[in-house]
């Protein structure tokens, strides 16, 4: 090759890397769930800690806040769905919600539609999230979920206003930092646990890092028992859930130092 062109080409791998690196900066962002010109951030967590603090006992709280739409709430509660199947009334699984929406308004339906089967429906809530953190289609998934639908609107209207959940939606002087509409349902939990964004775990009163697996999250959950039952020995599946909506329990390879953030 002619040394006249080391140069050039020299100049131009160093302008291909910077575009690359650009590009992947941009795909982290859109996978984020940000708003458009939003200032949330998207914090990169370390594993789940040792839980020695965690108080063990017979019948575990397990408490799990989440955004409806945000890609990182979806991977945990992927995981969360066949952790909560597995162990079953073992536990007292408690769907929560952050004080505050960043996905408009499909996420402020969506959470309160959530709390309604949660509350109303609590046999069919495993069975709708499952769908939904798979397909993200609300009618499909009511429908597969066999919800009653007379009952899920009547909770739907009543809990809105009881919460003010679309009067804070519509009053945008009223939003966190002039972007973020309030969902107060779970704002006194907010405050004690110090929830700073999707996902927050919380066991038996203590907040934890959130695991992204189906394997870790019965682990977390186990070790909070004082006599493990039998299910806590059979093995879920190992591989980190992908953020976003999405089939359960495909193998994901998160990016060095991602795929394991929050909305926040």
């Amino acid at each position: 090759m002619s040394k006249k062109w080391s140069p050039i080409l020299s100049v131009l791998l160093i302008i291909a890397a910077f575009a690359i690196g650009s590009m992947w900066t941009k795909i982290q962002f859109l996978q984020s769930g940000q708003p458009a010109g939003g200032s949330g951030a998207v914090v990169n967590t370390q594993q789940p800690a040792a839980v020695a603090n965690v108080p063990k006992t017979d019948k575990p709280n397990v408490e799990l806040f989440v955004m409806s739409y945000c890609p990182f709430g979806l991977q945990t509660q992927k995981a969360m769905v066949s952790a909560v199947e597995l162990l079953g009334n073992k536990i007292n699984f408690q769907p929560r919600w952050v004080s505050y929406a960043m996905h408009g308004q499909k996420e402020v339906e969506e959470n309160l539609r959530q709390f309604c089967i949660a509350k109303e429906q609590p046999e069919k809530y495993l069975s709708y999230l499952r769908c939904f953190v798979t397909a993200n289609d609300t009618a499909d998934c009511q429908n597969k979920a066999g919800l009653d639908m007379a009952k899920l609107n009547t909770c739907f209207t009543g809990s809105d206003n009881q919460f003010g959940i679309m009067k804070a939606f519509n009053d945008k002087a009223s939003w966190i930092s002039g972007q973020y509409p309030k969902f107060a349902i779970d704002e006194p939990l907010n405050t004690k646990y110090s929830v700073r964004g999707s996902p927050t775990l919380v066991i038996n009163g203590v907040t934890v890092n959130a695991a992204r697996s189906a394997n870790e999250l019965k682990s977390l959950i186990c070790s909070a028992f004082k006599n493990p039952p039998g299910e806590c020995q059979k093995n879920l599946t190992t591989s980190q859930e992908a953020p976003g909506a999405g089939a359960i329990g495909l193998a994901y390879n998160p990016p060095a130092g991602g795929g394991t953030g929050g909305c926040q």
